[in-house]
């Protein structure tokens, strides 16, 4: 009985295995591109394996040689790659994700969880408030977000026709160490790593509202998802905080008394290009899912801030 997480040693996937390996579970990392360190530690209890989602026979033969029961489907092509490589990024998110929910299918797996993003509700306008439901419309405006939806429209059709559990989680701005990729929170990360290694730091949007989650507490998300008795299909909303870029540059500040942080009030278009974040109402996944958070945001901002310290 073991699991299996595609994008096994990603920012996010990587995470869900430390946790897994913690409490004993047999895990099988997929990767296109390993990145080992991030698997310090737990490297000689996991079995990775390097492959491409695209492929199905080489995703085949790890469902044929490991008993894989539950999957966390992780791997997938972020904003940048949908921007400016649509015809591969739809490879990765349309067709890798209908390989690996066919071949779930195929093999009985008990559950898969994958990540989903409120790219899928749609941004909205720098001066709008909108909050979102799970039964929300969804009208993304970006092809990443479009690819979230298929994504979300397959793992319903493998549900109904297969009698699988799917569930899928709808993040926003997840943050902490090791982020390669994603707009605009790749941007953010100066504002959490430049004031911990002493450099100044000018961030844009000061007041724009995010969704914020501490990279930790995702994977906390999707172990939760993994665990949950629930059965069938369904989608939940993921976050901590909802507050602004000021704000939390705030409790960037109170970390690092002495940081030397610019906070511009009008949003930078090169950075936020699509608007900002709807507010995701976050009250099936208290009380359906069963999940809160365990870090919280301000002490992942602690955390995070210290690590990159320490690590410079």
């Amino acid at each position: 009985m073991a699991y299996l997480i595609t994008g096994g040693t990603g920012f996010l996937g990587a995470r869900v295995a430390h946790r897994l390996v913690s409490r004993g579970e047999d895990v099988v990392l997929f990767d296109y591109a390993p990145v080992r360190d991030r698997i310090t530690g737990i490297e000689d209890d996991v079995t990775l394996v390097r492959g491409d989602i695209r492929q199905v026979e080489q995703l085949a033969r790890v469902f044929v040689e490991h008993d894989v029961t539950s999957i966390a489907h992780l791997a997938s092509a972020l904003t940048g790659t949908c921007s400016d490589q649509p015809p591969l990024a739809m490879s990765i998110n349309a067709v890798g994700s209908a390989n690996v929910l066919e071949l779930a299918s195929i093999h009985d797996v008990n559950r898969v969880v994958f990540a989903s993003s409120l790219a899928a509700y749609g941004y909205v306008e720098y001066d709008e408030e909108r909050e979102v439901d799970e039964k929300s419309p969804r009208w993304p405006n970006n092809l990443y977000g479009s690819t979230k939806v298929l994504k979300e429209d397959m793992g319903r059709h493998y549900a109904a026709e297969n009698d699988m559990n799917v569930f899928g989680l709808r993040f926003g701005a997840i943050v902490g160490p090791g982020r390669a990729g994603g707009t605009p929170v790749v941007h953010l990360q100066d504002l959490f790593e430049n004031p911990a290694t002493g450099k100044p730091v000018t961030v844009t949007g000061a007041e724009l509202k995010m969704n914020w989650l501490y990279v930790k507490d995702a994977a906390a998300s999707i172990i939760q998802a993994l665990d949950v008795s629930q059965q069938g299909f369904d989608m939940f909303n993921v976050r901590d905080r909802f507050m602004s870029v000021r704000a939390v540059a705030g409790l960037v500040a109170e970390n690092v008394p002495d940081a030397d942080i610019t906070v511009v009030s009008e949003p930078d278009e090169d950075h936020y290009p699509y608007g900002t974040h709807p507010k995701l109402d976050d009250t099936k996944m208290r009380e359906v899912l069963g999940f809160t958070p365990e870090v919280g945001l301000e002490s992942g901002i602690q955390e995070y801030v210290r690590l990159t310290a320490e690590q410079s």
